[in-house]
């Protein structure tokens, strides 16, 4: 595991963006893992930007999105169909054809075994341990799956949803076992409220009472962290400068 502690938020995510470009860089035809929320936004503005400037191209990229709620439409403002479309595939030359995203109607670990795994896989932490939607207790051997959402992610995600519009409790998510066979992970934290989650991630045990875990696991993952999510790591940790 490699870890990355940036001075704050900012250069966190530009840290993060910066390993993103440069592995399309290299390799364009790359299967890319993508998150939602607000953890990457900022990260996929610093893709488009690349792109405007001819640093990358979407051309022979494919997408594979780690979940999807449940009970509402693919149009809907809060689906992350439209939270990708949003923030990066209507600002990329990246093929409709070529997005993918978990769904009832799919068996999503077979399609994304046909194109060749994922390549790279973007996540974030949830503040109880949880990766995709793959909350406290999901089975390390779990593959894409609908999945009830914990109260405590309902209450994250809140902030997302207008006063009294309807807010999905179950979604389709990528599960803990898809998420490990990517080939290499970024993981991007920051903030204060996520350092007790990631303290545990890195210095606890491996539980599936706290998902994220199973990264310690993990071949090739890198955390990219601010300091204020680093805040409760020991004083082994070191700051590299992002």
């Amino acid at each position: 595991m490699k870890l990355h502690i940036c001075d704050n938020k900012s250069s966190a995510e530009k840290a993060c963006a910066e390993i993103f470009i440069k592995h399309l860089q290299s390799n364009p035809k790359a299967n890319l893992g993508l998150a939602t929320g607000g953890t990457p936004v900022i990260v996929y503005n610093f893709l488009v930007k690349a792109f405007h400037f001819s640093q990358i191209s979407f051309r022979h990229i494919k997408t594979f999105n780690l979940d999807e709620y449940l009970g509402i439409h693919a149009l809907h403002a809060q689906s992350y169909r439209s939270f990708m479309k949003k923030h990066l595939f209507d600002h990329v030359d990246i093929l409709p054809l070529n997005c993918f995203f978990p769904c009832e109607e799919i068996n999503y670990d077979e399609a994304i075994k046909l194109n060749g795994g994922i390549d790279i896989q973007l996540l974030g932490l949830g503040t109880n341990g949880h990766i995709a939607f793959n909350e406290p207790g999901s089975s390390f051997d779990s593959s894409t799956r609908k999945v009830k959402l914990s109260d405590q992610t309902l209450r994250d995600n809140k902030r997302f949803f207008q006063a009294g519009e309807f807010q999905p409790d179950t979604a389709i998510s990528m599960g803990i076992k898809s998420i490990i066979n990517a080939k290499e992970i970024i993981m991007l934290v920051t903030g204060e409220h996520k350092a007790k989650a990631l303290q545990q991630l890195i210095e606890g045990n491996i539980t599936e009472k706290f998902p994220a875990s199973i990264l310690q696991a993990h071949s090739n993952i890198t955390i990219v962290a601010d300091l204020n999510a680093a805040s409760l790591l020991s004083e082994t940790a070191e700051l590299i400068g992002c």
